[in-house]
């Protein structure tokens, strides 16, 4: 298997309740259709009234739901739950989750399904902290390895026999 280097940004970082990580894939077309869209939804939920008699939300649907800064992302409903009126979401552009309210998720606009959610959960792999840390933890570790100058990644399917990662000098 040929090894494919990648450029990407990390998203989100997640601890709770496990240590977890999103990643956009840097590609022109990508990152272009993305702000093309986010424009278009942005106007859309400026011009466009909450649906009459309530939306609820089921596990699963993907919704237009508004994000803490105030400003509407797409989203996928991971539970919902019509007691307390709200929904748990992940931004499925950006990777980061957050419990919306009722009040605040809408059904998705069929025209802003066509391109994918741009976020992609990924993992460590094969990488082993040979540097001093503050703590032995693996988000500290995740954290020292993205400090300047970095680290490089690659999309493979194996790890070398005795794989370590060391910050770049």
């Amino acid at each position: 298997l040929k090894t494919e280097y990648l450029d990407v940004i990390i998203s989100d970082v997640r601890t709770k309740p496990h240590f977890a990580f999103s990643i956009q894939i840097l590609n022109t077309e990508g990152i272009a259709s993305l702000e093309q869209l986010m424009r278009e939804f942005s106007l859309h939920h400026k011009t466009v009234a909450a649906p009459a008699g309530g939306f609820v939300p089921r596990a699963g649907d993907l919704v237009s739901a508004k994000f803490s800064d105030g400003q509407w992302y797409r989203a996928r409903v991971r539970r919902a739950s019509p007691i307390k009126k709200e929904a748990e979401v992940t931004f499925i552009d950006y990777g980061n989750q957050d419990t919306v309210g009722f009040a605040d998720i809408r059904p998705l606009d069929p025209r802003f399904r066509s391109l994918p959610g741009q976020a992609h959960d990924a993992r460590l792999r094969c990488v082993s902290c040979s540097f001093p840390l503050p703590s032995p933890s693996l988000p500290s570790c995740f954290f020292a390895l993205l400090m300047p100058p970095g680290l490089v990644a690659a999309s493979s399917s194996s790890c070398p026999r005795r794989a370590s990662t060391t910050r770049r000098r």
